[in-house]
């Protein structure tokens, strides 16, 4: 069920505003993280570019329900609300795990006959030829888990700092971690269009790791930006304007 807030249109899985424009960005956002990540991308956007940001469960409008943990399941869940937009003009981007769902969502929509994305956006993760990080961190003892949540500087510090507030999230963060931590396609496979890929100088994914994504389409671009594993929350309007400049190509 849809309802208008603001000036989004919202189901529990998305948020979709500019609704009526020509041109659709799709966004994925990292572990623990879920739409409002890219709320901000709305007015630094074109007019003729609808934004769709995706809500996985486990926050947001779906905190209190159970994170998925099986990538099969999470596409699964997600191509009922996506279909619709994966028509015409549509790009993905997805930050860290976010890349990785995309990359899946998009693969099986290809598999079920629909169009390819004009573009596809892959930042701050590996390709998905090596599982997520150097190091999987999900399946770590509690208090582990919390400090190398707090190396990759992606929770907020008041969370992690408040224990009953971490039993609230960690499930869910466990769940996307899992997820990113142990997804993995090493079939050959070419979707035919570009991709730009992003990365931060900082960030303890290996660098050829990173490069990997350009192997899965017809060409490609590697951009680095200043930071670590969320450069995407320090460089926003960087970001932002280079997906602009794409979209204005399709």
């Amino acid at each position: 069920m849809n309802e208008c807030v603001g000036n989004y249109l919202v189901n529990k899985w998305l948020s979709v505003s500019n609704e009526n424009a020509k041109k659709t960005l799709i966004c994925f956002p990292y572990a623990g993280g879920g739409a409002n990540i890219y709320s901000g991308w709305k007015t630094r956007l074109p007019d003729d570019v609808r934004l769709v940001m995706v809500e996985p469960p486990g926050r947001g409008r779906h905190f209190g329900e159970p994170a998925i943990d099986d990538m099969n399941k999470l596409v699964s869940e997600l191509q009922q609300h996506l279909d619709p937009f994966m028509q015409g003009e549509y790009v993905l981007y997805g930050h860290s795990l976010g890349s990785r769902v995309a990359f899946e969502v998009l693969r099986q929509a290809l598999e079920r006959g629909l169009p390819c994305a004009k573009h596809f956006f892959a930042s701050g993760s590996a390709s998905p030829a090596y599982c997520g990080l150097r190091k999987s961190i999900y399946d770590l003892p509690s208090a582990e888990f919390r400090v190398a949540l707090g190396e990759l500087n992606g929770t907020p510090k008041e969370i992690l700092a408040h224990d009953e507030l971490m039993d609230l999230f960690e499930p869910m963060l466990r769940a996307d971690f899992k997820l990113a931590d142990t997804y993995k396609y090493e079939q050959p496979l070419t979707f035919p269009c570009n991709v730009s890929v992003f990365a931060g100088k900082d960030d303890p994914i290996l660098e050829e790791n990173a490069r990997h994504w350009l192997s899965f389409f017809e060409s490609g671009e590697f951009t680095w930006f200043e930071g670590g594993h969320f450069f995407i929350n320090d460089c926003t309007t960087e970001i932002v304007d280079k997906v602009s400049t794409r979209l204005a190509l399709i």
